[in-house]
């Protein structure tokens, strides 16, 4: 990221992207399981249609909050070959827990949680820089977000 003075005291903006490949998959998505062809409908043999099940995903993978930074609220993505138990907390800069998102087991699939920048209290966060960890089998990660008013 570059940041320039537009002019001597001009307030400072921050914008959001949401980052795209060429076939509109978020980087590190990997390829739509099942293409087009899985988003049609079929009807089962009493003549209900319905989507088909979605494939799990062959992996465990931390996919990280978007929007990152973020104003409001971000959500934290995540992919699970089965289910499992999975943690995601935020954290402060000191190390100290802001607020437990998620906690419990969690069915096979790939999932998104949402943070809205506030504590366990239920009070606003401040703005600045969290970090988020994530807990689920052997794989532990943490991501910075940037949380702006």
């Amino acid at each position: 990221m570059t940041f320039h003075v537009r002019s001597p005291g001009a307030r400072p903006e921050l914008s959001v992207a949401d980052l795209r490949t060429a076939t509109n998959e978020r980087p590190g998505q990997g390829a739509v399981i099942g293409g087009p062809e899985a988003a049609k409908m079929v009807a089962d043999p009493d003549g209900q249609t319905e989507a088909p099940a979605a494939a799990a995903p062959s992996r465990l993978e931390f996919l990280g909050a978007r929007p990152n930074p973020f104003r409001g609220s971000t959500e934290i993505q995540f992919a699970l070959p089965r289910a499992m138990d999975v943690t995601i907390q935020v954290h402060d800069l000191s190390g100290r827990l802001v607020r437990t998102v998620l906690q419990g087991e969690i069915g096979a699939g790939t999932h998104g949680v949402t943070w809205d920048g506030r504590n366990d209290a239920g009070l606003q966060a401040g703005a600045g820089v969290y970090f988020t960890t994530f807990r689920a089998g052997d794989l532990y990660k943490t991501e910075k977000v940037f949380l702006y008013r």
